[in-house]
């Protein structure tokens, strides 16, 4: 397997009697060979694949193999789809989605690219469809008929109000609500999360009072004032049982102390709520010039809108180099400042409500993800620069 479509390789030893063990019997004269897919571990476990087909049931291939290394292996060949095919659908989405699509009248010429996020709820893949680059999503579970309708209705609501020329929605090109699928346009240009770890000071400065601005004028068109009421609008707090690490513990147990003073002193507080976007991440928009495409919006979502910043915060200081200059919020300066001052909130919004939602985000993110180091090391990060800015 020397090249990106595994269809094209041809020697003989990938495909007579089994996978070859080791990456030395891939034609290293073909171009691009080095970027294989398959690597010495999936060769070894591509060998023991072939065993299992031919020996063994589809119970012990269950066994043998978690889900992503069954979701890799059966995108990579033939080979093994006779023993991916027999599993149920949730050990076995990629191989499941492409045969359910073919049955689909909007989706018979899908092509498939590659698998975005696979979870109970949902399967998200990327692909093309009828020449157009698009995300399908297939939602699972009960009620994903009814889902699909409101993200339709949401998003038709949106690009129709959206019309202003530096903010935009992409909306969708075709759904079978009865089947829980729709096909999401994917937005012009490159995403925002690049484009801001790659810009200079005063561009990405620019890009991000950008963002702020799709924000205000999205949430404008359906939005109200209620009193603030912690157990409604910042959702459950994680159990800390599940952190193993006693720094994090601590961190967890300081931001909570804070926190249960301050949601004291500002109960009855005014705070916006609106049909927000539900999440609100450089991951879901595309910048072309000084034009920001949002996508992924899921129905009629409302929120307080500072949930959404606080996501919007989080997302961007993922993408940018972590040094130790001065934070607001935890983040760095010169991130926050510029998307903060560009969204049509009050000043206690923002100075005072602000803190608490990023706190009930960030100790539940010490708890939900221990087992994800990346992400963990972000909210240490900020939870630390908060903690030092509250004392």
């Amino acid at each position: 397997m020397c090249c990106r479509r595994w269809a094209e390789c041809r020697h003989p030893k990938a495909w007579r009697g089994g996978v070859s063990n080791s990456t030395a019997s891939c034609r290293r004269d073909r171009p691009g060979w080095k970027c294989c897919l398959l690597t010495q571990d999936l060769h070894s476990h591509a060998r023991e694949v072939n065993r299992l087909v031919r020996g063994k049931t589809a119970s012990t291939y269950r066994q043998k193999f978690s889900p992503l290394r069954i979701i890799v292996i059966g995108r990579l060949s033939s080979i093994y789809r006779p023993a991916l095919l027999l599993l149920p659908p949730k050990l076995a989405p990629v191989a499941h989605l492409e045969a359910f699509l073919r049955k689909r009248p909007g989706f018979k010429h899908f092509r498939l690219e590659s698998l975005v996020k696979s979870v109970p709820e949902r399967i998200v893949v990327r692909g093309v469809l009828d020449g157009n680059p698009v995300y399908v999503k297939r939602l699972l579970g009960p009620g994903a008929d009814q889902r699909i309708h409101g993200m339709m209705a949401e998003l038709d609501f949106a690009v129709a109000r959206m019309t202003n020329t530096n903010n935009r929605v992409a909306g969708y090109m075709t759904a079978d609500p009865e089947a829980g699928l729709i096909a999401l346009q994917l937005a012009p240009g490159c995403p925002m999360g690049a484009a801001i770890r790659l810009a200079q000071r005063e561009r990405r400065e620019q890009l991000l009072g950008m963002g702020g601005s799709w924000l205000t004028q999205f949430t404008k068109l359906r939005c109200k004032t209620v009193s603030f009421d912690a157990q409604r609008m910042l959702g459950p707090l994680q159990d800390p049982a599940g952190i193993a690490n006693p720094l994090d513990l601590a961190r967890w147990q300081r931001l909570t102390g804070w926190q249960a003073e301050r949601i004291d002193e500002l109960r009855g507080s005014k705070l916006s709520i609106a049909a927000s976007h539900g999440d609100f991440h450089p991951g879901n928009l595309r910048v072309q010039g000084n034009t920001i495409h949002a996508f992924d919006i899921e129905g009629e979502t409302w929120m307080p809108i500072l949930r959404d910043c606080v996501t919007f915060l989080l997302h961007v200081q993922d993408h940018l180099p972590q040094t130790g200059a001065a934070t607001h919020m935890g983040i760095a300066v010169d991130s926050a400042l510029p998307f903060l001052s560009t969204l049509d909130l009050s000043r206690d919004e923002k100075e005072q409500l602000l803190p608490v939602f990023m706190a009930r985000r960030l100790a539940n993110a010490l708890v939900k993800r221990q087992r994800q180091p990346k992400i963990l090391h972000v909210a240490r990060f900020v939870t630390d620069n908060l903690l030092r800015e509250l004392a």
